[in-house]
């Protein structure tokens, strides 16, 4: 009885690995050996950048550069469901600053749209912000 749990804890264990290893296309997994173990910001992205959609987004409703406190770099985007809905909690993602919530231009960042599109799939709205080091609240 105990070695028939223990099979079947493996069995399942082993499926999940399969499946994690599996959330890589090959193609890029390739890539990634050959770039290396080091924090590669610019080449990863761009191997990445073909799996994301571009905006509009379908059923999604977005606010971008909505500016708070004092420095007119301090911006939020908000992503809502069209469909609108009360009560919804919400994500915020504070990003580590230095200006980078912009590099996607006026659409925004496929990265960035990407953890708010989560967010919204999941019944929530996506708070993404920009805070600029040094700058008060």
């Amino acid at each position: 009885m105990a070695s028939n749990r223990i099979t079947l804890l493996l069995v399942a264990i082993a499926g999940c690995a399969r499946l994690a290893s599996a959330q890589v296309p090959t193609e890029i997994a390739k890539q990634l050996i050959a770039i290396g173990r080091g924090v590669c910001v610019p080449e990863t992205a761009q191997l990445y950048r073909p799996l994301h959609g571009n905006p509009p987004y379908a059923g999604v409703s977005i606010a971008r550069d909505l500016s708070f406190g004092p420095d007119p770099k301090n911006v939020l985007d908000v992503f809502a469901s069209e469909k609108g809905g009360s009560s919804r909690p919400v994500l915020i993602y504070v990003s580590g600053g230095a200006g980078n919530k912009r590099q996607g231009g006026p659409n925004g960042d496929v990265f960035y749209d990407n953890i708010m599109l989560w967010a919204v799939k999941n019944g929530m709205v996506g708070v993404n912000m920009q805070r600029r080091p040094g700058e008060a609240w």
